[in-house]
């Protein structure tokens, strides 16, 4: 049964991940079963009954960020995030974050270093990546849908936000400019 489900979804490739995992949600809710190529996690919130379901990533092997990150003197942060508050997280901001910081959350959560605090899961507040882009969107009219906030420098309204491919960018109202490729790159400049 749940292989038919799978050949389904993948005959739509114009299908995100998130909206993937909206339909095998609504396919475990039916069938009770659990797709393969996915996890679960039971028990979550402290309910037995409730699964969550989430796309297996495929991880990428170029790990340059976490490397970089590891070799600053300094640098403090929060811990791993688990998959499924990743998953929600890009649920609730509508988009599926960039491979690169898919791989800095999963290490550091978040962190802050030289002097900078870069948004992530795991903290509450403007440090948190989705309570900084509601923020951000809430406030900022020009704030594009398919980004997200990955710093905020509370200077005159400049955010640096993140896109989905994985470039970095400086936001003040509707001037957007981009400054680097890379979350990597990003963080050479700020070391």
């Amino acid at each position: 049964m749940e292989i038919q489900y799978l050949s389904f979804i993948q005959c739509l490739p114009d299908l995100t991940g998130l909206q993937q995992a909206a339909i095998l949600r609504y396919i475990y809710q039916i069938k009770k079963v659990i797709p393969p190529g996915y996890l679960s996690e039971n028990g979550m919130g402290g309910k037995k009954e409730e699964v969550i379901l989430y796309p297996i990533r495929k991880e990428n092997r170029n790990m340059c960020v976490i490397d970089k990150i590891k070799n600053i003197p300094s640098v403090t942060f929060v811990g791993l995030t688990m998959e499924s508050d990743i998953l929600d997280a890009e649920i609730k901001l509508g988009l599926e974050f960039p491979q690169e910081y898919l791989n800095y959350l999963r290490t550091f959560g978040s962190i802050e270093l030289c002097g900078h605090e870069l948004t992530g899961l795991g903290v509450e507040g403007k440090l948190n990546v989705v309570t900084a882009t509601d923020m951000e969107r809430s406030i900022n009219k020009y704030m594009p849908k398919d980004m997200f906030v990955l710093e905020n420098i509370d200077i005159k309204g400049v955010v640096i936000v993140m896109d989905t491919d994985g470039s970095v960018y400086l936001l003040q109202h509707e001037a957007l400019r981009k400054v680097s490729n890379s979350l990597s790159e990003y963080l050479e400049f700020l070391i």
